[in-house]
């Protein structure tokens, strides 16, 4: 029985016309007031201000894909030269998560889940556009369509974003018998969401890829620290369970569906894994990426996707973490195509910003 493995990333999200991106946020989270901790004293609270105020001057503007500031963040650690330092990186990431959990929740609210008409409708296309992700792909190959059959496939969802409409939505499909689990990988928005003063918490794991990734040795030292380690806090209590469920389903996947992610070397737990399912014989592994935007097959555009495709490839085994072959790499697929897994959400639009700098929204 082929059993299918959906690992969805920012750009699903992205596709439903959500505000996600890292630069959607970082000019959002440069205007934010510090949330209060009341854990430190007066001194460490002006310590850790000061700090926090040079952090958010230093973020990278050029930093597009969340992976690419989730790496910044271990070249700045090399900034907190002593272990009385070392907590203030931690403390700095923790209202950096907290802000963004205040972002997303306001993102989440957009979906207007009262619209019960166009919620099942999305449902729906949501569970066919799984179940029959082929029509997504432009040469299927023989051997590939041999492998799916449309009446015995099971199918896992890993979603590595923080949202919460995806697991309501799968709520809504009536169907979910050949689905055998929804997993929110890096954890998902709690319902105690931070306020300005840092009560609640805000239940979502950014960070490096491992240890390697953090640039400080006091930082690497410290066991607060663990939290940012995604290989590290994925092995903790808190999500060691999720994480031996999705391995269980990658490593009995005959067709891996990575949408939406950036391959980049945050993630080295995702793709080892995926890596190691690839150099069985007869897995596929097929990559759908947004890059091809523009309907016009121009040849400027289709070297642009030749480009980009050859760009996915090598950084699949970059961060492979093992040699791949010639004959393996064959069943890695990149494919082009903007409308997959689109659907159409019902949302409140975005209007104007409120006089506090918030963002108002109307339907």
């Amino acid at each position: 029985m082929p059993h299918i493995t959906f690992i969805l990333g920012n750009g699903f999200d992205l596709n439903q016309g959500l505000k996600t991106r890292y630069t959607d946020f970082y000019p959002h989270y440069i205007k934010t007031n510090v949330c209060e901790y009341p854990e430190l004293n007066l001194l460490q609270a002006q310590t850790f201000e000061t700090a926090l105020e040079k952090f958010k001057r230093e973020l990278s503007k050029s930093d597009v894909l969340w992976s690419d500031f989730e790496l910044s963040l271990g070249k700045y650690s090399q900034s907190f030269n002593s272990q009385n330092e070392a907590y203030l990186f931690t403390s700095m990431l923790d209202d950096f998560t907290s802000h963004f959990a205040m972002y997303l929740k306001k993102q989440d609210e957009r979906i207007i889940f009262s619209d019960t008409q166009k919620i099942e409708a999305s449902a729906r296309k949501l569970h066919a556009d799984l179940v029959g992700f082929q029509k997504y792909i432009e040469n299927i190959g023989a051997e590939l369509s041999r492998l799916i059959r449309f009446d015995l496939n099971t199918y896992a969802v890993v979603s590595l974003n923080y949202t919460n409409w995806l697991p309501q939505l799968f709520s809504r499909i009536r169907d979910l018998s050949n689905i055998q689990g929804v997993y929110s990988l890096h954890g998902k928005l709690s319902p105690n969401i931070p306020d300005a003063s840092g009560n609640g918490n805000s239940n979502i794991l950014i960070g490096v890829g491992d240890k390697a990734q953090i640039r400080s040795p006091y930082v690497q030292r410290d066991l607060s620290s663990q939290h940012i380690v995604k290989n590290d806090a994925l092995q903790s209590p808190k999500y060691r369970n999720q994480y031996q469920e999705v391995n269980n389903h990658l490593s009995r996947s005959d067709v891996i569906i990575i949408f939406g992610c950036s391959i980049g070397p945050t993630d080295l737990h995702i793709w080892k894994q995926v890596a190691s399912r690839l150099q069985r014989n007869h897995t596929y592994v097929i990559v759908f990426d947004r890059v091809s935007e523009i309907p016009l097959r121009t040849q400027y555009n289709l070297n642009l996707e030749e480009n980009k495709r050859q760009q996915l490839k090598d950084n699949f085994k970059l961060y492979a973490g093992t040699t791949l072959s010639d004959d393996q790499l064959k069943r890695l697929h990149i494919e082009f195509n903007p409308n997959a897994f689109k659907l159409d959400l019902p949302k409140l639009e975005k209007v104007s910003a409120s006089a506090t700098g918030g963002t108002q929204y109307a339907g």
